[in-house]
Protein backbone atom coordinates (compact mmCIF):
# COMPACT_ATOMS: atom_id res chain seq x y z
CA UNK A 1 0.00 0.00 0.00
CA UNK A 2 1.42 3.37 -0.98
CA UNK A 3 0.83 6.17 1.50
CA UNK A 4 0.16 9.71 0.39
CA UNK A 5 2.21 12.59 1.76
CA UNK A 6 -0.74 13.76 3.83
CA UNK A 7 -1.12 10.33 5.43
CA UNK A 8 2.58 10.26 6.31
CA UNK A 9 2.44 13.74 7.84
CA UNK A 10 -0.66 12.90 9.84
CA UNK A 11 1.04 9.72 11.04
CA UNK A 12 4.03 11.74 12.26
CA UNK A 13 1.67 14.12 14.06
CA UNK A 14 -0.09 11.23 15.83
CA UNK A 15 3.25 9.76 16.88
CA UNK A 16 4.47 13.12 18.15
CA UNK A 17 1.32 13.73 20.17
CA UNK A 18 1.27 10.25 21.68
CA UNK A 19 4.95 10.53 22.54
CA UNK A 20 4.45 13.88 24.26
CA UNK A 21 1.67 12.36 26.37
CA UNK A 22 4.00 9.61 27.56
CA UNK A 23 6.78 12.05 28.37
CA UNK A 24 4.44 14.46 30.12
CA UNK A 25 3.97 12.37 33.29
CA UNK A 26 4.73 14.08 36.60
CA UNK A 27 6.33 12.77 39.78
CA UNK A 28 5.04 13.40 43.31
CA UNK A 29 6.50 16.94 43.37
CA UNK A 30 4.71 17.86 40.15
CA UNK A 31 7.97 17.77 38.19
CA UNK A 32 7.76 16.33 34.69
CA UNK A 33 9.54 12.99 34.53
CA UNK A 34 10.66 11.03 31.52
CA UNK A 35 9.58 7.40 31.48
CA UNK A 36 12.19 5.11 33.04
CA UNK A 37 12.78 3.25 29.78
CA UNK A 38 13.56 6.56 28.07
CA UNK A 39 15.90 7.61 30.89
CA UNK A 40 17.75 4.29 30.70
CA UNK A 41 17.91 4.31 26.92
CA UNK A 42 19.13 7.90 26.85
CA UNK A 43 21.75 7.16 29.49
CA UNK A 44 23.34 4.42 27.40
CA UNK A 45 24.78 6.85 24.86
CA UNK A 46 27.68 9.20 25.31
CA UNK A 47 27.30 12.79 24.06
CA UNK A 48 29.17 12.05 20.83
CA UNK A 49 26.79 9.17 20.04
CA UNK A 50 23.76 11.36 20.80
CA UNK A 51 25.15 14.08 18.53
CA UNK A 52 25.74 11.51 15.79
CA UNK A 53 22.19 10.17 16.19
CA UNK A 54 20.76 13.71 16.04
CA UNK A 55 22.71 14.42 12.86
CA UNK A 56 21.51 11.15 11.30
CA UNK A 57 17.92 12.02 12.20
CA UNK A 58 18.31 15.50 10.65
CA UNK A 59 19.83 14.02 7.50
CA UNK A 60 17.01 11.50 7.11
CA UNK A 61 14.38 14.13 7.83
CA UNK A 62 15.93 16.42 5.20
CA UNK A 63 15.83 13.59 2.65
CA UNK A 64 12.21 12.80 3.52
CA UNK A 65 11.28 16.48 3.32
CA UNK A 66 13.07 16.92 0.00
CA UNK A 67 11.22 13.93 -1.44
CA UNK A 68 7.81 15.15 -0.26
CA UNK A 69 8.43 18.66 -1.47
CA UNK A 70 9.24 17.19 -4.88
CA UNK A 71 12.68 18.78 -5.19
CA UNK A 72 14.75 16.79 -7.67
CA UNK A 73 17.40 19.37 -8.50
CA UNK A 74 20.38 19.01 -6.13
CA UNK A 75 21.55 22.55 -6.74
CA UNK A 76 18.11 24.03 -6.01
CA UNK A 77 17.87 22.00 -2.80
CA UNK A 78 21.36 22.77 -1.50
CA UNK A 79 21.51 26.46 -2.39
CA UNK A 80 17.91 27.63 -2.21
CA UNK A 81 15.53 25.51 -0.16
CA UNK A 82 17.64 23.68 2.41
CA UNK A 83 19.37 26.78 3.86
CA UNK A 84 16.05 28.60 4.18
CA UNK A 85 14.36 25.60 5.78
CA UNK A 86 17.22 25.14 8.23
CA UNK A 87 17.09 28.81 9.21
CA UNK A 88 13.35 28.67 9.92
CA UNK A 89 13.66 25.47 11.94
CA UNK A 90 16.64 26.83 13.93
CA UNK A 91 14.75 30.03 14.76
CA UNK A 92 11.67 28.03 15.76
CA UNK A 93 13.83 25.88 18.05
CA UNK A 94 15.53 28.94 19.48
CA UNK A 95 12.15 30.56 20.10
CA UNK A 96 11.10 27.59 22.20
CA UNK A 97 14.07 28.27 24.46
CA UNK A 98 13.86 30.76 27.24
CA UNK A 99 10.84 29.10 28.80
CA UNK A 100 10.68 28.14 32.45
CA UNK A 101 11.76 24.55 32.93
CA UNK A 102 12.94 22.59 35.88
CA UNK A 103 14.70 19.29 35.68
CA UNK A 104 17.60 17.17 36.87
CA UNK A 105 17.68 17.34 40.62
CA UNK A 106 15.46 20.41 40.95
CA UNK A 107 18.01 22.70 39.32
CA UNK A 108 17.18 24.61 36.18
CA UNK A 109 17.34 22.15 33.31
CA UNK A 110 18.75 22.85 29.89
CA UNK A 111 16.16 24.81 27.98
CA UNK A 112 15.22 23.98 24.47
CA UNK A 113 16.72 26.43 22.10
CA UNK A 114 20.35 25.68 22.72
CA UNK A 115 22.26 24.81 19.59
CA UNK A 116 23.04 21.29 18.46
CA UNK A 117 26.38 21.27 20.30
CA UNK A 118 24.98 22.88 23.44
CA UNK A 119 25.92 26.48 22.68
CA UNK A 120 23.38 28.94 24.00
CA UNK A 121 21.36 31.33 21.92
CA UNK A 122 20.96 34.93 23.03
CA UNK A 123 17.43 34.05 24.06
CA UNK A 124 18.74 31.19 26.19
CA UNK A 125 21.32 33.46 27.85
CA UNK A 126 18.73 36.12 28.67
CA UNK A 127 16.39 33.49 30.09
CA UNK A 128 19.14 32.02 32.25
CA UNK A 129 20.11 35.48 33.53
CA UNK A 130 16.52 36.23 34.54
CA UNK A 131 16.09 32.80 36.15
CA UNK A 132 19.27 33.31 38.19
CA UNK A 133 18.02 36.71 39.37
CA UNK A 134 14.69 35.20 40.39
CA UNK A 135 16.51 32.52 42.38
CA UNK A 136 18.67 35.19 44.07
CA UNK A 137 16.92 36.49 47.19
CA UNK A 138 18.98 39.71 47.15
CA UNK A 139 18.11 40.67 43.55
CA UNK A 140 16.55 44.12 43.27
CA UNK A 141 13.41 44.97 41.35
CA UNK A 142 15.51 47.13 39.01
CA UNK A 143 17.77 44.16 38.19
CA UNK A 144 14.77 41.89 37.60
CA UNK A 145 13.05 44.53 35.47
CA UNK A 146 16.18 45.02 33.34
CA UNK A 147 16.60 41.26 32.83
CA UNK A 148 12.90 40.86 32.02
CA UNK A 149 13.08 43.68 29.47
CA UNK A 150 16.19 42.11 27.90
CA UNK A 151 14.44 38.71 27.62
CA UNK A 152 11.36 40.28 26.04
CA UNK A 153 13.55 42.14 23.56
CA UNK A 154 15.46 38.94 22.68
CA UNK A 155 12.15 37.10 22.14
CA UNK A 156 10.88 39.91 19.89
CA UNK A 157 14.09 39.90 17.88
CA UNK A 158 13.78 36.13 17.44
CA UNK A 159 10.15 36.48 16.34
CA UNK A 160 11.10 39.20 13.85
CA UNK A 161 13.94 37.08 12.44
CA UNK A 162 11.60 34.07 12.24
CA UNK A 163 8.96 36.09 10.37
CA UNK A 164 11.59 37.24 7.86
CA UNK A 165 13.00 33.72 7.43
CA UNK A 166 9.51 32.34 6.86
CA UNK A 167 8.83 35.02 4.24
CA UNK A 168 12.13 34.22 2.50
CA UNK A 169 11.18 30.53 2.44
CA UNK A 170 7.62 31.20 1.28
CA UNK A 171 8.99 33.33 -1.60
CA UNK A 172 10.82 30.34 -3.15
CA UNK A 173 8.36 27.47 -2.73
CA UNK A 174 5.40 26.43 -4.83
CA UNK A 175 1.88 26.45 -3.43
CA UNK A 176 1.95 22.68 -2.96
CA UNK A 177 5.30 22.86 -1.14
CA UNK A 178 3.96 25.67 1.03
CA UNK A 179 0.95 23.53 1.93
CA UNK A 180 3.22 20.67 3.07
CA UNK A 181 5.30 23.09 5.12
CA UNK A 182 2.16 24.49 6.76
CA UNK A 183 0.98 20.97 7.64
CA UNK A 184 4.36 20.29 9.21
CA UNK A 185 4.32 23.50 11.26
CA UNK A 186 7.34 25.00 9.53
CA UNK A 187 5.21 27.76 7.99
CA UNK A 188 2.16 29.25 9.72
Amino acid sequence: MKLTGTQVILGFCVLALSGSMLIGQADEDGQRQRPRALQERRGNFDPEQRHSMREEFRRRFAEWLREHLGVSDDEEWKTVLQPRLEKVVALQRSGRGGRWRRGRGGEGGRDRGAGADGESSVLQQKSTALRELLDNESATTDQINAALTALRQARQENEDALAKARKDLRDVVTLKQEAYLVLMGILP
